[in-house]
């Protein structure tokens, strides 16, 4: 049996033009690393946003510090812009859960 983990969007903009889906929890180096999709139906949706809606923050002040004190990575790299486009392929991460952006077809 796997297991599933669901992001749900909560904010109005978010659950308007997004949705989630469900994606298997992946088990690595004896900690769980949260593998989440996040299906987008526009071209891009801000870092910010995204960190929010996914459920990895819970408040956008939360985001706001976790980016700029540098605990998020986009494609790997450090980022520490707020408002940074993540497009349909793009993998962010914080800590041990990581979100892969998919534009809905």
């Amino acid at each position: 049996m796997k297991d599933f983990i669901v992001i749900h969007a909560t904010h109005p903009f978010i659950r308007k033009n997004c949705h989630a889906i469900e994606h298997p929890i992946s088990f690595i180096k004896g900690k769980i690393e949260m593998d989440k999709c996040f299906v987008i139906s526009d071209e891009y949706i801000e870092l910010n946003k995204l960190l929010k809606a996914s459920g990895l923050c819970d408040t956008g002040g939360q985001t706001k510090i976790i980016i700029e004190d540098e605990f998020v990575t986009v494609n790997g790299e450090t980022e520490t812009r707020k408002r940074r486009k993540i497009r349909d392929g793009m993998i962010v991460k914080y800590g041990t859960q990581s979100i892969t952006v998919v534009k809905k077809q």
